[in-house]
């Protein structure tokens, strides 16, 4: 609160003696208060969002690197959003990794991009923990991450474009070109991966895929072969 006090003076006649005009000063007091209202300073604090606060990536072979996902933090508040640093902690942080376009800072309603792969080094669960620190209340912001390694192979392939292929059976064999005749589903698959959990570390297995058609009988040529080793924690 501001106050301006201001003194004024002026002269002012009286009858002096013998009809004598004096003139006197006379001090006039005159306030001027200035009532000023202290500015509030209205600020906000910056606010972060992010797109999920888990993820779980699933099975994943020992060895073998996959689950792309991605996160978005956003800047729900409306003022700039300053971002410290993005790691990854935890006893199984080196078994995930993470990139992003996020720089070191997002405007208000901006938001940029985390991605976070999985490749586990040992069979079993693994996690860690992905940190976004910034000025936010809050921060760290965490994500929790997790996922399982295992001894598995996991086959994928491209659908068939035939239109009366119902799935697909696949056969497995310990040399070249010498897979089982039968099976190692029990009916045909219907998606485009299969998971063999049944196998060994150290060993090294060889596969082929054929499609089978609606009859449930009649199967196409083999696939070519594909080989995959299972490593040994």
């Amino acid at each position: 609160m501001d106050c301006e006090f201001r003194v004024a003076s002026s002269y002012k006649s009286v009858c002096c003696g013998n009809r004598r005009k004096c003139s006197f000063p006379v001090l006039i007091f005159v306030w001027a208060l200035t009532l000023c209202s202290a500015a509030v300073a209205r600020t906000s604090t910056p606010a972060v969002s992010v797109s999920a606060s888990s993820i779980y990536f699933g099975y994943y072979s020992v060895g073998t690197k996959g689950g792309l996902e991605n996160l978005f933090v956003a800047n729900s508040g409306k003022v700039r959003l300053t971002i410290t640093s993005i790691t990854l902690t935890g006893a199984n942080a080196a078994d995930f990794a993470q990139t992003n376009n996020c720089g070191v800072s997002l405007a208000p309603g901006a938001n940029c991009l985390v991605q976070v792969t999985f490749k586990p080094s040992a069979p079993g669960t693994r996690t860690t923990v992905l940190n976004i620190k910034d000025n936010a209340t809050g921060s760290p912001q965490t994500v929790s991450l997790s996922g399982t390694g295992s001894h598995d192979v996991v086959l994928s392939w491209t659908a068939s474009p035939t239109s009366d292929v119902i799935g697909y059976d696949i056969y497995r064999g310990t040399t070249p070109g010498g897979e089982s005749s039968t099976p190692l589903n029990s009916t045909p698959v219907s998606g485009t991966n299969f998971t063999d959990e049944n196998v060994t570390a150290g060993a090294v297995y060889y596969y082929l895929a054929t499609s089978v058609t609606s009859d449930g009988v009649t199967q196409s040529a083999a696939s070519a072969e594909t080989t995959a080793t299972v490593l040994t924690p």
